[in-house]
């Protein structure tokens, strides 16, 4: 079985509402712009399905980066020629689910303690010194966690460790994509709901979640190496390297929580993408580039079903 390294996920896996409320990023965004640049025949993280039992219907299916730099645009034609032809865009989560006083009251109710507890309370000593002088080391007071349950102060570090690297979410090619899918009239429709994301967390046990916390910290040291030589693999459509280096061989202590953050998703994901198909003859799909790749990914999941995927290349 495969895992991964927590901040390698937090940025191509991960859509989750807490990324959104730390960046302040839950408001509409509009399809960057940049200077023209060349274009080549290299692969995109983007692939095309079809299946012989469906002959008119299509999906396009892009693996994102859900946070970005300027650098990553403007995007290779053949992704806004791809939408533009879609009658509807499936993304992780619908951006209408975004809306800041929901999301905060969804993570009050599933990633704050109750009054009187502390994160210190749930969570070894040793791992609260590691989190401390971290959190030392990099300017911020403790206060800011204490009332954090432990995945939820994982998932903070794992944000603030994107936003170290130089990324930012508002410019996240599934944002991107859906300000391009609002301004050609293409409705947005998601696969999941902020609840459904908090709850892959607030679902461990104490120990996973603490162990979880501990793993990103163990990767906040690389973590800007590694998420600009992921977001590189993404720009030239490196699959192979992605896989290698996102899926990683299992850390056992890690299982329930890939399962909950990858396999079990990608099923539902899957389901998704195929009821649609029943209802529209285009169908454009934007989810966290992990979701596509490797065994149990939506590629690998669509071939089982007898459709026909295959990757698509830029313009020359």
């Amino acid at each position: 079985m495969k895992t991964c390294r927590i901040v390698r996920l937090a940025a191509f896996t991960l859509f989750i509402a807490v990324a959104f409320v730390l960046s302040s990023c839950g408001s509409a965004a509009s399809p960057v712009s940049a200077p023209e640049k060349a274009v080549s025949s290299s692969p995109l993280f983007m692939w095309h399905v079809e299946h012989s039992d469906m002959p008119g219907k299509d999906v396009h299916m892009v693996g994102s980066v859900h946070a970005g730099t300027p650098e990553f645009y403007p995007l290779d034609p053949v992704f806004a020629e791809a939408l533009k032809g879609s009658e509807v865009l499936l993304v992780e989560i619908d951006r209408s689910q975004m809306e800041p006083s929901l999301v905060s009251r969804m993570i009050a109710k599933h990633g704050i303690l109750p009054e009187g507890e502390s994160l210190s309370d749930h969570i070894s000593v040793e791992t609260m010194d590691k989190l401390v002088a971290l959190l030392d080391s990099l300017g911020i007071p403790v206060k800011t966690v204490d009332r954090m349950r432990p995945w939820t102060a994982g998932i903070t570090l794992a944000v603030l460790a994107i936003h170290l690297a130089g990324l930012d979410p508002s410019l996240g090619i599934d944002v991107h994509l859906m300000a391009r899918a609002d301004a050609d009239g293409i409705p947005i429709v998601g696969l999941e709901t902020v609840e459904q994301q908090l709850q892959i967390f607030s679902v461990l046990s104490t120990e996973q979640q603490e162990l979880f916390l501990v793993d990103t910290m163990d990767d906040m040291e690389d973590a800007a190496s590694t998420i600009a030589l992921l977001a590189q693999a993404w720009q030239d459509g490196d699959v192979e390297f992605m896989e290698e280096f996102i899926l990683e061989e299992a850390e056992p202590h890690m299982e329930a929580l890939f399962d909950a953050l990858l396999t079990r998703r990608n099923l539902r994901m899957r389901d998704g993408i195929i009821e649609s198909l029943a209802n529209h003859d285009s169908v454009f799909v934007v989810v966290g580039a992990a979701h596509i790749i490797g065994e149990g990914g939506l590629v690998d999941l669509l071939e089982k079903e007898g459709f026909t995927v295959r990757q698509m290349e830029g313009k020359g």
